[in-house]
């Protein structure tokens, strides 16, 4: 039997062509058309960027450092270094004395579009004894420097304490320019070391104590109670952090500190009009 010659060309191409996996559809570009999608190992979608047309506002500039270290613009840390005395002869919490205040830009751990968040890195606040009576403090002021774009996120975050007895506080400001402030009241106790939250283990309340934030704020300020410590040589320093929900208690993979969210949308806007540019997630408004 003679096959025509059609066929056999038709029989040729399903042979060739026939096992070929489908095609794969192009990747949709996460950035503005020559925009860098990078910084370091960091990805930076749209909205933001790293020059000037490549983020959809100036809140969403993000700064960076040798093409490693991402920070965004707007947003500042204050570290406050201090000491005070409480010893036998001191009931209540004494007056804290100031010896150095720094401020810097705090690193951008990622960005999730579709979430609206933007993750930085939030450094843990210190109180550590030389003895019983002399304490050496260290405390964190995160400030989104009045952005009504970024907010703490309410949802994800937790005020975190570390230590053998320790009751950590948050201090902070509202997005409408109240003050803020909270403890938790119930102090984070236990008998050996070995017990403690270590990194990168969740907080079950030995060792460590969370307390969900207050929406609305747009700065804070993680510290501790000043409280006499009798097992100094022991268990030395108190912890208080800001951080992701279920993070865990410190982890050596951030050494500037542990993941803290922030909610991004736009708030004070219309949504840009047909034929502009638009933010991949659509016109956000909480």
């Amino acid at each position: 039997m003679r096959i025509s010659t059609p066929l056999l060309l038709l029989l040729h191409l399903t042979v060739l062509f026939g096992g070929m996996p489908p095609a794969v559809p192009p990747q949709r570009p996460i950035t503005l058309p020559g925009c860098p999608e990078k910084c370091g190992n960091k990805t930076i979608p749209y909205p933001f960027g790293t020059k000037e047309g490549c983020y959809f506002d100036y809140s969403f500039n993000v700064y960076c450092n040798n093409n490693s270290f991402a920070t965004l613009n707007m947003q500042f840390m204050l570290r406050t270094d201090a000491h005070y005395l409480f010893g036998p002869e001191q009931q209540q919490n004494t007056a804290v004395t100031t010896t150095n205040m720094t401020w810097w830009t705090v690193g951008l751990l990622g960005v999730d579009v579709a979430r609206g968040e933007a993750m930085m890195a939030m450094p843990v606040s210190s109180d550590c004894s030389r003895n019983e009576s002399y304490h050496d403090l260290t405390y964190y002021t995160m400030n989104l420097n009045g952005s009504t774009t970024f907010l703490f996120s309410a949802t994800r975050n937790v005020l975190l304490g570390v230590g053998q007895s320790v009751i950590p506080v948050l201090f902070g400001q509202m997005i409408a320019g109240t003050n803020y402030s909270a403890a938790l009241q119930v102090a984070s106790l236990f008998d050996e070391p070995s017990t403690a939250g270590r990194d990168g283990m969740a907080c079950v309340g030995l060792g460590c104590c969370e307390a969900t934030l207050a929406p609305g704020l747009s700065l804070i300020t993680t510290a501790m109670y000043a409280q006499r410590n009798t097992m100094w040589k022991t268990f030395p320093c108190t912890y208080s952090v800001a951080e992701l929900y279920g993070y865990g208690a410190f982890d050596k993979k951030f050494p500037d500190g542990v993941p803290l969210v922030l909610d991004f949308a736009i708030r004070n806007d219309s949504c840009p009009a047909d034929g502009t540019k638009t933010l991949p997630m659509g016109c956000r408004s909480r």
